[in-house]
């Protein structure tokens, strides 16, 4: 026996190959596979003769999930903090009146919330170049000291 033969071919702590499955799991797997067309069939046996949780699995295995729908509300467009706040409340008016869902409301309520928060975070960034040019200039003029803020 040479020395190559008694020397394992891994490394300590090398681990298993991404994506590589221990035995069980590909036993598993292939026993899922090889009797998948007679547990369907099963199913749609189940299904046909009544029993409502195979019926719920049949169609839920061949209807595709919903998707969300355009909201039938038209909402003006957002150029501050302040329209956010009307949209809101319109948003909340149409809930109201039963044209939108609660859910459909909240959806909206949450994405005006995003919204009003990027718009007042560009709102503080005008102000704050606002302050520092009058910070700046009434420094050049001898007015202020850095000191003095």
């Amino acid at each position: 026996m040479s020395e190559s033969d008694s020397q394992p071919s891994w490394k300590i702590g090398q681990g298993r190959p991404r994506g590589a499955k221990n035995k069980r799991t590909q036993t598993i797997e292939r026993l899922i596979d090889d009797n998948m067309q007679g547990v369907v069939e099963a199913l749609i046996a189940n299904a046909v003769n009544g029993d409502v949780v195979a019926q719920k699995a049949v169609i839920a295995l061949r209807v595709a999930p919903r998707k969300d729908n355009v909201l039938p509300v038209q909402l003006p467009l957002l150029g501050s903090a302040a329209d956010v706040t009307f949209c809101a409340l319109a948003v909340t008016s149409e809930v109201l009146r039963g044209k939108l869902t609660p859910s459909e409301g909240q959806a909206v309520l949450d994405l005006l919330a995003g919204v009003a928060k990027i718009a007042e975070a560009g709102e503080i960034a005008e102000r704050l170049a606002v302050l520092e040019k009058l910070a700046l200039k009434s420094a050049a003029a001898g007015k202020l000291s850095w000191g003095d803020l």
